[in-house]
C-alpha cells in the first residue's frame, strides 16, 4: 500500500512585492512544491469595485439607451426598472508547479490585472 500526505498551507497578503520572498521562505523551510497562488480581491476592493462598475454600467446604459431612442426618434423618458443581473470576477491564478524545483532564491511571482464584469438591465419609457 502506497499512501501520499498532503498538507496545503494558505497565507493571505496584500504585500504583492514580496510574494516570491514567501514562496522562496516555505521552500526553504521543507515545503516540496507550490500548486498555485490565487491573485484575487479583499473584501473592501470587491466592495469598491463592484459600486464603481455598477456606476459604468449603469451610466453606458443610459448613453445606449438615450442613442437608440434618438435614432428612432423618440425621447427617453424615466426609468421603469433597474436590474443588477452579473457582478462578477476570475481571481488571477498563477501555477508555481516548477517553483520549489528551481527556486534556489528569489522566485518571481507577478500579480496580473483582475477583470471585472458587470451587467444591468436598464428600462425606460419613451415619450413621444
Amino acid at each position: 500500500m502506497e499512501y501520499v500526505l498532503t498538507h496545503t498551507l494558505k497565507v493571505t497578503t496584500t504585500d504583492f512585492a514580496n510574494t516570491g520572498k514567501y514562496v522562496d521562505a516555505a521552500i526553504t523551510a521543507g515545503a516540496n512544491g507550490v500548486e498555485r497562488i490565487v491573485f484575487g480581491l479583499t473584501k473592501d476592493a470587491e466592495t469598491k469595485y463592484k459600486a464603481e462598475s455598477l456606476a459604468k454600467a449603469t451610466a453606458a446604459a443610459k448613453t445606449k439607451a438615450a442613442s437608440l431612442a434618438s435614432n428612432a426618434g423618440v425621447l427617453l423618458g424615466g426609468i421603469s426598472s433597474i436590474t443588477e443581473n452579473e457582478f462578477s470576477y476570475n481571481p488571477y491564478e498563477f501555477y508555481g508547479n516548477n517553483l520549489a524545483v528551481r527556486s534556489e532564491s528569489n522566485s518571481q511571482v507577478l500579480p496580473q490585472k483582475v477583470d471585472v464584469t458587470t451587467s444591468v438591465t436598464i428600462v425606460y419609457k419613451l415619450d413621444q
